[in-house]
């Protein structure tokens, strides 16, 4: 079996000294840096084609030492950590040629960072970085609540109501009906305790098979014929739900485009 290089053995091939592993504590995680690297949390650094020697003299301290987590190593989870290492030589450290890094200053003013990605490789360089995340969370703190929603809205997917909210509202009986209705593309349990009309012809004319099933398997008298017959009940599916049409012959009325099948009859004996 290949040996497997572990992190000091990489740190130090890179011409890296090892000082210690450090628990982060109140420092910047790790795991946090590498979500800024990827470029998945803010802030964000411009564009770089890579980190040049100014850059690792501002991360470094007058004795050369700074913080560093690779990726593969303790980076993700409870258990990242940083690495204190000392640079001793100029210019750039090997780590360029490592799998993805990030790098803290030890006063945690300095972030440099290498992750890969699908057009290669993502460089961040950030300098002031607490200031930076401070204003980050102050523009977070003035987002209004039209804002929040603008977003909300943008991201594709059912509407983002929490489901236990949705359910709580249906079965309020202060709830008006519009926004029961609306509610039928979230959640439809509250159907089995509705009775209002305007929202069960909703509900059976709905464009998901899932609600109109709903009311079909837990059929009761307040459906009308008129309800089960309705022309839009089978307009926004190809084929309309056999339940829903076994269930309108029970009230003695067929639902258009729905085949029922009733069992033979046993033979008499003669």
């Amino acid at each position: 079996m290949p040996h497997r290089e572990n992190l000091h053995e990489l740190l130090q091939r890179v011409g890296l000294t090892v000082i210690e592993d450090v628990c982060p504590g109140s420092l910047f995680p790790p795991e946090a840096g590498w979500r800024i690297a990827r470029g998945i949390a803010a802030p964000h650094s411009a564009d770089l084609p890579a980190l040049d020697a100014p850059w690792w003299g501002r991360l470094a301290d007058a004795d050369g030492e700074f913080l560093v987590a690779v990726r593969g190593h303790r980076i993700g989870g409870n258990d990242s950590w940083w690495t204190r290492v000392r640079c001793t030589g100029e210019g750039v450290p090997g780590l360029t040629d490592a799998p993805g890094f990030v790098a803290l200053s030890l006063d945690g003013q300095v972030l440099l960072a290498e992750a890969p990605c699908a057009d290669g490789t993502r460089v961040t360089a950030l300098d002031r970085l607490p200031e930076r995340l401070a204003e980050v969370a102050a523009v977070a703190g003035r987002e209004t609540e039209i804002e929040r929603a603008e977003v909300w809205a943008a991201v594709p997917g059912p509407h983002p109501w929490p489901l236990h909210w949705a359910e709580g509202i249906g079965f309020n009986p202060a709830a008006p009906d519009d926004l029961l209705i609306q509610l039928l593309d979230v959640a439809d349990g509250f159907l089995l305790g509705c009775d209002r009309a305007a929202v069960l012809d909703a509900a059976i004319t709905h464009p998901n098979p899932a609600v109109r099933s709903t009311i079909a398997n837990a059929f009761r008298p307040k459906l009308t014929s008129d309800q089960w017959g309705a022309p839009g009940a089978c307009r926004a599916v190809s084929e309309p739900s056999r339940a829903v049409g076994r269930a309108g012959v029970r009230l003695g009325r067929r639902t258009p485009g729905v085949s029922v099948r009733r069992p033979p009859r046993r033979p008499v004996p003669g």
